[in-house]
């Protein structure tokens, strides 16, 4: 089965801050009708026309975008054994952590240094009281996927969570207290060496050592899910009051089991907020937050060619595909983890978020870009079942084949006895299966070398009729 990457835009509404200083949308036009986006360009008086799956305008709220991106579909797959990834994708402060998250954040006061007697930069982190209306993806799927299960009839299931942060080039673990700590001077993180990335037998990445824990309520993997945004690394700049300077994605894996065949099956869902690309002219970042601009832009840039190269293999014809041999997932952290979502076996959404601001036309249209070649990227999901289920099943249907076939034969030896017996001249008392040449009844069959040419010819055609 294949299906294609489905592909959302969402143009974010303007903050409070951005009305006052007089931001104006005149570029970009959306069609709620058709799903189609126009932009109009420098020099040109015809807009560009983008089309895509979903389109979502700035007065649509974080329950809309759920409902309309058919989240629960995903998550249905979920349960029936698929994997499934949701990603956020665009430029720094247009929405993707609102979209996926949707949680206020403020600054945190700073901390006195105890040593050196200087103060920390304010750090953002989430407030302590939510509104629930402003939830983003990851909360509702996650209360979503739990429901669901547990309205399953006939299962059981084990759902394990992992949550981890790419920054830098470097993979860190957000539940693992160890993975990331504050520098008690100036109160910035104080980073390990970071998780080895390595290749596997099922032809997939997978990052050593990542902490997984076990969750028996969405509750539970909230929990995780607040403690782990805590320890990513976020910072502040004139785009963005709240911005993560790193890819961090959330993991869900879900073992169901069906009771009445005692079959299980092995599925993930998997959540992510992309850092968000960044010209430093515009963010106004020095020094460390310019090195993280760079690493940022860098992985972006992989993750650009690969949905390129994918989305022109299957634009072009078998002959000229074989041009397209090599696909960059491991020039990077984050297209290694990503391989199955995108170009692979799971179902996936992407969900590309632009800002309104005229002053970002350029970064705008190229996320559009992008975000229109991804829609032509084909996965193929398969259902990923226990290989002992597969060994069962294998063995169940080549007993029944042997047992089909002995039935046969017992049947055909059947006939061939009964048949020879009738021209035989066996007493009535004789047991009329009975194939001994001689027995206490005085009877006998005659071997086929014994029978006239008439029987031999009706022996040789009701054999021919019963193959």
């Amino acid at each position: 089965m294949t299906t294609r990457i489905k592909v959302g835009i969402r143009v974010r509404p303007f903050l409070d801050s951005e009305k006052e200083k007089g931001y104006a949308n005149s570029r970009v036009q959306i069609d709620e009708q058709t799903k189609e986006i126009m932009i109009a360009e420098d020099g040109r008086r015809e807009r560009k026309t983008f089309k895509f799956d979903y389109v979502f305008t700035p007065n649509n709220n974080q329950l809309q975008v759920y409902e309309q991106a058919n989240i629960d579909y995903l998550l249905n797959k979920v349960v029936e054994g698929y994997h499934c990834t949701i990603f956020a994708y665009g430029q720094t402060g247009s929405g993707k952590t609102h979209t996926m998250e949707g949680y206020e954040y403020e600054l945190a006061p700073p901390k006195e240094s105890n040593k050196e007697g200087g103060n920390s930069a304010p750090k953002p982190r989430p407030k302590q009281h939510q509104n629930p209306e402003r939830f983003g993806i990851i909360p509702r799927a996650v209360s979503a996927l739990f429901d669901k299960l547990k309205a399953k009839e006939g299962g059981e299931f084990n759902v394990t969570c992992s949550f981890l942060q790419i920054y830098n080039e470097k993979i860190y673990d957000l539940l693992n207290p160890n993975s990331i700590k504050q520098n008690s001077a100036d109160g910035t993180p104080v980073l390990s060496q970071g998780l080895r990335l390595r290749w596997n037998q099922r032809d997939q990445f997978q990052v050593e050592n990542l902490f997984v824990f076990d969750c028996k309520s969405a509750e539970e993997v909230m929990n995780f899910f607040h403690y782990g945004i805590r320890n990513r690394v976020t910072a502040s700049h004139k785009l963005n009051m709240a911005s993560s300077r790193s890819h961090t994605i959330l993991t869900l894996k879900v073992e169901s089991i069906d009771l009445s065949t005692q079959s299980s099956s092995f599925s993930k869902l998997e959540l992510v907020d992309l850092a968000g690309s960044e010209r430093i002219g515009q963010t106004g970042t020095e020094g460390k937050l310019a090195k993280e601009s760079i690493d940022i832009n860098k992985s972006l840039f992989i993750l650009r060619q690969v949905i390129t190269t994918l989305s022109d293999i299957h634009r072009v014809s078998n002959k000229q595909k074989d041009q397209y041999q090599h696909i960059p997932y491991r020039e990077s952290k984050l297209t290694s983890l990503l391989k199955q979502s995108i170009g692979g076996n799971s179902y996936c959404l992407m969900l590309a978020c632009i800002n309104p601001n005229d002053s970002f036309i350029d970064e705008n249209i190229s996320t559009l870009n992008y975000a229109s070649k991804a829609t032509y990227i084909k996965n193929e999901p398969i259902r990923n079942d226990d290989p002992k289920n597969k060994v069962i099943k294998d063995l169940k249907q080549e007993n029944n084949r042997l047992r089909f076939e002995l039935d046969k034969a017992n049947q055909h030896i059947q006939f061939v006895t009964n048949l020879n017996n009738s021209g035989s001249g066996f007493s009535s008392n004789h047991p009329p299966n009975c194939c001994l040449p001689t027995c206490q009844y005085g009877g006998g069959a005659q071997p086929s070398s014994e029978l006239t040419p008439s029987q031999k010819a009706r022996m040789s055609i009701a054999m021919a009729n019963q193959e």
